[in-house]
């Protein structure tokens, strides 16, 4: 699994990046949520895209908040990882 991941939060919905392993508290709104694999059922947050480079999360984070921002969505954008 890679370092960085850029998430969505299930709560407030802000786009933020963290290398948090099992559990992320959203910066926003103080959420806590953990990563739960696929097969499980629950509320889990929405990792976008993973990355090796904090630079290159960063810059993914920008583009992503931008593309939230001017469309209201990015569910059709595919920046989903699959």
């Amino acid at each position: 699994m890679k370092k960085y991941k850029v998430i969505k939060c299930i709560n407030c919905g802000k786009i933020s990046v963290t290398f948090a392993e099992k559990v992320f508290r959203c910066t926003y709104c103080n959420k806590t949520c953990k990563f739960i694999k696929k097969r499980q059922i629950g509320l889990s947050v929405n990792i976008l895209k993973s990355f090796d480079n904090p630079r290159q999360a960063t810059e993914f984070c920008k583009i992503a908040k931008d593309k939230l921002k001017n469309k209201g969505k990015l569910a059709n954008s595919g920046f989903y990882e699959n």
